[in-house]
């Protein structure tokens, strides 16, 4: 099944015996990384007044939005790679191909996300996977991730 929805399961990962503890370690490492560049940021004072000014134009803000029409969305649809994700109901590639069919309805729930500000919780899921910058690399050094 995975050949057929295009998903590639190899990957380069650190030699551990526990699933739990990887997924422990890589945890880790990424809430250092985050924890450091969010000192970078607080090593600076800055507040929001002193953004706006030193805007030297006038930021628009989305108080309303225009209903999108079906052309446009078909367009976004075509225009985007055929990638997918694990929590994607149907791949991307096989949306395209039946993108006809499927296009009101789709029009229709993000016209309701627009026009109630909110996109439902079941769209808001990821799956995070690691990924070795270089094959080359040690893949038991988390920073090589």
């Amino acid at each position: 099944m995975d050949s057929f929805f295009r998903k590639c399961n190899q990957t380069n990962l650190p030699l551990v015996t526990l699933s739990s503890r990887l997924s422990n370690m890589f945890n880790d490492v990424f809430l250092q990384k985050v924890q450091k560049i969010q000192d970078c940021f607080s090593s600076t004072p800055c507040n929001d007044q002193m953004v706006l000014e030193s805007c030297d134009r006038k930021v628009p803000t989305l108080a309303k939005f225009k209903p999108a029409t079906l052309s446009e969305v078909k367009g976004i649809i075509a225009r985007s790679p055929s990638k997918s994700c694990l929590h994607d109901n149907i791949p991307t590639f096989l949306l395209k191909s039946c993108l006809d069919e499927l296009l009101l309805m789709i029009t229709k729930i993000v016209n309701l996300s627009l026009s109630a500000a909110s996109v439902p919780t079941s769209f808001k899921r990821a799956v995070v996977t690691s990924i070795i910058k270089k094959p080359t690399l040690d893949p038991d050094i988390f920073a090589n991730y």
